[in-house]
């Protein structure tokens, strides 16, 4: 039997502080801080890097996105996880205030939003793509440890680990708190190594962009071992705790990131060869 009381008890108020009667909350501090660093450390980028992007151009990027990864987040939410929703009470469904957020939804659809920006701009599409996914991780990192966890919500499986959370959400077993792992993981070691890749490669069109979907593929898929897993809505008969929805999403993550490496980027990369002379 599990010794509740060996275990720190989650009791972290998700409200920061209040301004008036409005409560500011850590996860709207986060988002602040995530947007604030995401432009910040894309103009370095640009600037270290002498990309062909001005900073004009990217930070009138930045809006868009932030709408889409809220908008679409809660989309990919509602249809990855809970697909009845859509139909029942769509409305109450993409409230901001309601559920949570998709990364993949975010993902899938920032993705789209910044190829057709960069093509309306007549930019590098993939060399875009490339600066935009070095600025993920972090966004990462401070959602989950700053949102997810204060908030005590998407915490992991029931475990007897000495540094194990009672997260009332979730009863009084304690469980991993599975919210920091995946910031150490998806959000501080990707984060390092983007920088690398990008520091690397940044000059080949596509690689940061692909290598970064099959890193957070794999990355993911073993932190989800942790997590309470979220069942597939469509495949009831599978065991969640097998397999999740979260890792069945990063297997698709996975095989377009190789596919992208080894058959788009040669392909987008590739030097013509000059015609040969007469002789």
């Amino acid at each position: 039997m599990v010794n509740e009381t060996a275990y720190w008890v989650h009791t972290l108020n998700p409200v920061a502080f209040y301004v008036g009667n409005q409560p500011i909350k850590w996860y709207g501090i986060m988002g602040v801080c995530v947007a604030t660093f995401a432009a910040l450390y894309g103009l370095y980028l640009i600037k270290r890097y002498k990309l062909t992007f001005s900073p004009t151009f990217f930070l009138n990027s930045l809006p868009g996105a932030v709408i889409f990864v809220v908008l679409a987040g809660k989309l990919g939410d509602a249809l990855f996880y809970y697909p009845e929703r859509l139909f029942t009470d769509p409305v109450q469904t993409l409230k901001t205030y309601n559920s949570g957020l998709s990364f993949h939804g975010s993902f899938i659809f920032v993705t789209i939003y910044m190829i057709l920006y960069a093509w309306v701009g007549r930019k590098k599409i993939l060399h875009y793509c490339d600066l935009i996914v070095c600025l993920v991780p972090h966004c990462i990192g401070l959602v989950r440890i700053g949102g997810n966890f204060v908030n005590g919500e998407l915490y992991g499986r029931v475990t007897d680990v000495p540094w194990a959370v009672i997260f009332p959400r979730g009863g009084m077993a304690p469980r991993h708190p599975s919210q920091i792992y995946e910031g150490l993981t998806e959000g501080v070691l990707l984060f390092f190594v983007m920088r690398y890749l990008f520091h690397k490669y940044h000059h080949i069109k596509g690689y940061c962009f692909f290598s970064f979907m099959w890193l957070y593929g794999v990355i993911r898929f073993l932190v989800e071992y942790f997590r309470e897993p979220d069942p597939i809505p469509w495949w009831p008969s599978m065991n969640p705790y097998w397999l999740s929805m979260g890792q069945l999403l990063c297997l698709v993550m996975v095989a377009v990131g190789m596919f992208g490496l080894w058959v788009i980027v040669p392909r987008v990369n590739r030097v013509p060869t000059p015609p040969k002379e007469a002789t």
